[in-house]
């Protein structure tokens, strides 16, 4: 179906294009729609004609052939359905916009299979986003340059000698241009292969109107091998389907670049080329042969009736058998200038059940140094990253989902940015929003390369739409030059080079992982079974920030099968009935054996907790970060932080201005809320050293702060009821009569005073004034964090709870007051010095001059005079007269700005560059 579709509207397109006689294919449809007999003859002879090219009774068919028409089958239509052919005739195809290939794309896969592959179409404007800085700009700064030279040959007044000279700069760009090699390794439908194919003709047809300028000739523009063609255009696709429909969007965006450039001239025949630049396979893995090992897992779909409860549970029956991937290694990837795409988005956790086991093992057996833990689009990353280090391909950009700065995966980012040679991040936008049906899901973008200059975007608007398109047209980001971008996709202070602290080992866990069902038990569950010992309550992380479910969980830890059957029937029986049967077709053997104690007990952490009356509870993802004390002998789910401690002062640190900042910062995304992952938010953190009266204090505001939550929420308000008030109080926001009412029962301005007073003490005990900018405490952090590690090394530990934490450790307590780190002087700034510049060689060749004083201009926002220039190369001869004659060349093409100074001519990079 799929490429019969695929045929039908290559012809379409080719009839409005002047491909085909006029109205031939429209005419025949209408004749077919009265008669379907003649549909599928006269159809498959029409395709046979077009691909071998010749008459079609008395009408003659150029020659397409390119592997489109080779197969020429037609489906047996009926009447309706060659009348919706007709009617779709009747549209004008000559400028359709490949885009909708995407959507067909989707629309072939259903929701399951879409999911399973990660694959989605990418919005037009999403892809051009992303293909300014992966492609476009570089190729310009080249085309600028190749400006800039061209004209350096010029006089005022150009004899034909000169112009040739120049037009042999313009012809050799035209020829890179032209020879030039994008890869997209998950093409999908194409969609970055054609909006990147559009880029190089616009840029050609440039190249070309200023030859022309110089006195070329068009026959001379167009000599073969000088022109952009799809050859060019390399894809990986899995899906047979998908890649033929990649392989015919570029030759459609190929003709209506002809169609427009040369109206009226027929394409030379024939008309599509079978290149085989499209590879339909794997994009990351390649093996021999498969086989099967003998065990099988739950298909994950098929379910039945439990006989006893008559829920539905995993039928044991519908079994896949697990494949063993013979001689497996990593895909090989052509050699690419460019490398360009969205690769599937499945994450480290549903690899296996989207992909297989045996797959899954493969792929991370064949690459060692990609940790298992990341997700499956990482090792897209990973081999782009490769490609550039080993000097094969330029740069590359990719969409990935925002998962790609959360720890595990930075580690692959991390390890290329620390290689030799260094990769550098040259572009970013870390949260960007993206639509999968319906659902709100944000993604990153980045691009890579060995040099240029750093720039990090960030969305500052968006809204909802009627489709896909509309919605990503109404994204607006803007983005800011910066000095590096981090592993985790942020400039400024380096959060993530934070390292765990010691001090604040062993006290921090998310909650409980459950894996069934069935442990939970509602109010009247609970009842039913006799409200047995071990049902305790549990909170979610919308518990703590919504109306709370009530909600207990039956907690069999520390028990055998055994002891839990006899001491405790009524719960082992409800949980052989409800969670067994699920458990039984987890992949895991631990989740099988065990299979009625939870998924992830949290065994480690439990002694933590033991003893204490109270701990502090944090959602994992929340768009309000807050820290509550819940009663001991509550439980929390996955999607809670719990930390064990009873101490207000550690309360009222982590509800503070200056921890929420590094949270925000250290942390990652779901979707468009914040999350709190505690192996950087929390274990690098570096606490203040207070004194006791300062601790006194903020212990004395974090209990004020509970206490005055807890109030609010028995009076119907929720957490994130009261924090969106709060917001809407800061910013000077009108309450609406609703806000107004839960306003007074939240009593939004005290808790708005109280978290004024306790951001003030906990800024006092770290010795910082309280209206430091949030950039500035984040660098402060990190220092502190890297002092605090030295100390950590040499022996001083500034445990946060003693008592537990070194005897757990098996150290000794260190007593010892530590040296406070001494205030930077007003008014000296405390970023690193502008490195001094040394002499070096002016270039010989006249590129290379142009190219070396463009980028130091662009390097730095400073005046530069003739004579700053100068000193930074060392030559013999006159090369202060070029270093003069190039800046005015490149202020002509806008590359620099001249400013008239009080102090003579100074030049700088251009104040309104375009990012």
């Amino acid at each position: 179906m799929a490429r019969f579709l695929m045929r039908c509207v290559f012809t379409f397109f080719a009839e409005d294009a002047g491909l085909l006689p006029a109205n031939a294919f429209q005419d025949a449809l209408d004749r077919w729609r009265k008669d379907p007999r003649l549909f599928v003859r006269g159809l498959e002879s029409l395709w046979d004609a077009m691909n071998t090219g010749g008459l079609w009774g008395p009408l003659p068919i150029l020659h397409f052939n390119g592997g489109l028409f080779s197969e020429y089958v037609a489906l047996d239509l009926g009447t309706q359905d060659i009348d919706l052919l007709f009617q779709a005739a009747r549209f004008d195809w000559a400028e359709v916009d490949p885009s909708i290939f995407g959507t067909l794309l989707e629309s072939a896969l259903d929701s399951r299979e879409r999911h399973r592959l990660g694959a989605h179409y990418t919005p037009r404007a999403y892809v051009e986003r992303l293909l300014r800085p992966a492609l476009e700009e570089p190729l310009r700064q080249d085309w600028d340059l190749a400006q800039a030279e061209a004209l350096s040959h010029l006089s005022e007044f150009p004899t034909e000698a000169e112009k040739a000279e120049a037009r042999t700069v313009l012809h050799r760009f035209q020829h890179d241009l032209a020879h030039l090699r994008i890869l997209d390794p998950a093409c999908g439908s194409g969609n970055f292969l054609a909006a990147a194919y559009d880029t190089l003709k616009r840029l050609e047809g440039e190249v070309q109107r200023r030859l022309q300028d110089m006195g070329e000739t068009e026959q001379a523009l167009a000599l073969e091998g000088q022109v952009v063609t799809p050859k060019q255009f390399m894809g990986i696709e899995v899906k047979p389907w998908a890649a033929a429909i990649a392989d015919m969007v570029l030759w459609i965006g190929h003709l209506q670049w002809h169609r427009r450039l040369h109206p009226g001239h027929t394409p030379p025949e024939p008309v599509l080329q079978a290149y085989g630049n499209i590879a339909c396979r794997d994009a990351v893995l390649t093996w021999t042969d498969t086989r099967e090992t003998g065990r099988t897992h739950w298909d994950g779909v098929t379910t039945k009736p439990h006989s006893v409860t008559g829920r539905e549970v995993p039928d044991e029956s519908a079994q896949l058998p697990i494949l063993e991937y013979l001689n497996s290694r990593p895909a090989t990837w052509p050699e690419a200038d460019f490398i360009v795409g969205n690769p599937p988005f499945i994450g480290n956790k549903r690899m296996r059940d989207a992909l297989g086991d045996g797959y899954a093992e493969a792929l991370r057996a064949a690459y060692p140094a990609v940790p298992d833990s990341v997700d499956f689009v990482l090792y897209w990353w990973h081999k782009a990253a490769e490609a550039v280090k080993a000097g094969h391909t330029r740069r590359f950009g990719l969409i990935t989902t925002n998962s790609l700065t959360q720890t595990f995966n930075r580690r692959v980012i991390s390890h290329h940015m620390s290689g030799k040679p260094p990769l550098k991040l040259l572009w970013a936008i870390p949260d960007h929003p993206w639509t999968d049906d319906g659902a709100a899901v944000r993604i990153a973008m980045s691009v890579g390369g060995l040099e240029g200059q750093p720039w990090l975007g960030r969305v500052i608007e968006e809204r909802s739409a009627d489709t896909p398109e509309a919605e990503a047209e109404a994204v607006k980001v803007e983005s800011r030059s910066v000095e590096t971008i981090h592993d985790d996709l942020s400039a400024g202070a380096n959060v993530a080079s934070a390292v765990a602290l010691k001090a604040n080992g062993s006290l921090v866990n998310r909650g409980m992982t459950l894996v069934g069902k069935g442990f939970l038990l509602d109010a009247v569950a609970y009842q039913r079974l006799g409200k047995p010992a071990i049902g305790v309550p549990i909170l979610s992380g919308r518990d703590l920030t919504d109306e709370p479910r009530g909600l207990r969980v039956l907690d069999a830890f520390g028990l055998t099968e055994n002891e839990l059957r006899m001491s405790h029937p009524t719960a082992y029986q409800h949980l052989f009935e409800t969670v067994r049967p699920e458990r039984m077709q987890n992949n895991r053997p631990s989740y099988r054996e065990k299979w009625w104690v939870f998924a992830e007990p949290r065994g480690l952490f439990r002694p933590a907790a033991r003893g204490l009356a109270r701990l502090i509870f944090s959602p994992r993802t929340a768009k309000h970060r807050a820290f509550s004390f819940i009663p001991a002998g509550t439980l929390a789910d996955s999607e809670v932080i719990l930390i064990a401690s009873e101490d207000a002062f550690h309360l009222g640190v982590l509800s503070s201005r200056v921890h929420l900042a590094w949270a925000t910062a250290a942390g990652s995304t779901l979707e468009d809320r914040p999350r709190y992952n505690n192996s950087r938010c929390f274990d690098p953190f570096p606490f203040p050293d207070a004194t006791e009266s300062q601790r006194v204090r903020i212990r004395d505001l974090a209990e004020r702060l509970d206490a005055h939550r807890k109030a609010a929420q028995a009076r119907g308000v929720t957490i994130t009821g009261m924090y969106n008030l709060l917001a809407k109080l800061r910013a000077g926001e009108s309450f609406t009569p609703k806000d107004r009412e839960q306003h007074e029962a939240a009593q939004t301005e005290i808790l708005r005073q109280i978290h004024d007073e306790l951001d003030a003490e906990v800024a006092g005990a770290y010795g910082w004034p309280i209206d430091l900018p949030e950039a500035e405490i984040l660098e402060r952090l990190v220092t502190l964090n890297r002092e605090r590690a030295a100390e950590e090394a040499r022996g001083l530990v500034r445990w946060l709870r003693p008592e537990y934490q070194a005897r757990a450790a098996g150290a000794a307590l260190e007593l010892e007051t530590p040296r406070l780190v001494p205030e930077p002087e007003p008014g000296v700034l405390t970023g690193a010095p502008t490195p001094e510049i040394k002499p070096v060689p002016w270039p010989t060749e006249r590129r290379a001059q142009l190219q070396v004083l463009r980028d130091l201009l662009l390097s730095c926002a400073r005046l530069w005079s003739l004579e700053d220039l100068a000193k930074v190369f060392k030559s013999r001869g006159r090369y202060r007269d070029s270093i003069q004659a190039h800046l005015g060349v490149l202020e002509d093409l806008g590359l620099v700005d001249r400013l008239d100074t009080p102090e003579g001519l100074r030049w700088s990079r251009p104040t309104a560059a375009v990012v």
